[in-house]
């Protein structure tokens, strides 16, 4: 088993027992025919979800409201506070990338390395260690630096997260990856309409962040090729949702 896949499944070790517990609660039933079993296992997982979702949809619109503010800070706060009650595995690399993205975004790119910095990344498993290659291909693409150089970052840090198909988050992991491949694809000339197609997909289904980054880049490049009322569109998500972040502005 890859490195990546044991690090997944140790930080996904509560859901996966649950799991397992369901399953064998159910298998259970069936050979049994008691049926009543069902109902705990149902009652379990419909509260379960509703928590979850519950729980989701106050983070993103906590992100959403705290980028409206005119400095990082409060976000940065929010993250100190969340990361310091999780549990999760390597969280001080993952409390530094997610504010070192924060920084990114808000313009503070010195501050951002100085997060990265302050992490052995060498001790890390290489899962790990592409955060921090996606946060130097964050800064080569919007600081912007050298758009080559942040493609080159984008396909080593595929490599870096390679994670079998079959482990929890591998189709989100994946998406994440080439999406920072197609955006450097872009920006240093590759421009094809597959290529602007696939981004436009993503965006509809991305998540905040990665939305951002991908409305920057698509209003950039239609500004760039002439298509003006694709550009407007993609650089009016950035200016309404982050309008103090500098670096996703795109300016005519």
């Amino acid at each position: 088993m890859k490195k990546n896949d044991k690090y997944i499944i140790r930080n996904k070790k509560s859901l996966i027992i649950v799991i397992i517990g369901i399953l064998l609660i159910v298998a259970y039933s069936i050979v049994d025919r008691n049926f009543i079993g069902f109902i705990p296992v149902i009652f379990f997982v419909l509260y379960g979800s509703v928590l979850f979702l519950v729980k989701r949809n106050k983070i993103r619109t906590d992100l959403k409201n705290y980028f409206k503010s005119s400095s990082p800070e409060p976000l940065l706060e929010y993250y100190s506070k969340m990361f310091a009650k999780s549990k999760m595995i390597d969280k001080d690399a993952w409390l530094a990338y997610n504010k070192g993205l924060v920084l990114c975004y808000y313009g503070e790119f010195e501050r951002a390395e100085s997060f990265m910095q302050a992490i052995d990344w060498n001790e890390k498993v290489p899962y790990i260690q592409s955060l921090d290659l996606s946060i130097n291909a964050l800064i080569n693409y919007i600081k912007p630096v050298n758009y080559d150089y942040g493609l080159e970052l984008s396909i080593s840090m595929k490599k870096l997260g390679d994670i079998s198909i079959n482990v929890p988050v591998a189709k989100q992991t994946k998406e994440s990856y080439d999406t920072y491949i197609q955006i450097g694809e872009l920006l240093t000339g590759n421009v094809k309409e597959d290529l602007l197609q696939s981004l436009e997909i993503e965006f509809d289904n991305a998540k905040f962040f990665p939305k951002l980054l991908i409305a920057w880049c698509l209003s950039k490049i239609y500004m760039d090729i002439g298509v003006k009322d694709k550009s407007d569109k993609y650089k009016d998500y950035c200016a309404g949702n982050a309008p103090y972040c500098k670096p996703l502005q795109i300016f005519e």
